[in-house]
Parts: C-alpha cells; sequence; structure tokens
C-alpha cells in the first residue's frame, strides 16, 4: 500500500513537471513570435 501510493506521488510529479515545461515553452514560443512579428513591422 504505501510502495502504491509513492508511485501515484511520483506520477502526479512527474506530470505535473511536464505540464510545468509545456506552459512554459509554449510561452517562450509566442514571445519570440511576437519579437519576430515586431521586427518584420
Amino acid at each position: 500500500m504505501v510502495m502504491w501510493s509513492l508511485a501515484g506521488e511520483l506520477l502526479g510529479l512527474i506530470i505535473h513537471i511536464i505540464l510545468i515545461l509545456y506552459y512554459y515553452e509554449r510561452r517562450l514560443v509566442s514571445s519570440i513570435r511576437r519579437k519576430i512579428y515586431q521586427v518584420c513591422l
């Protein structure tokens, strides 16, 4: 039972990290795109 809760916590942590990385990457890409757009103007 203890191992199962530990595995669940680890899985939750991995999912959390993936979501943070995905969100950060999207924000980074949108800011780069915005800079390129401003330069083109």
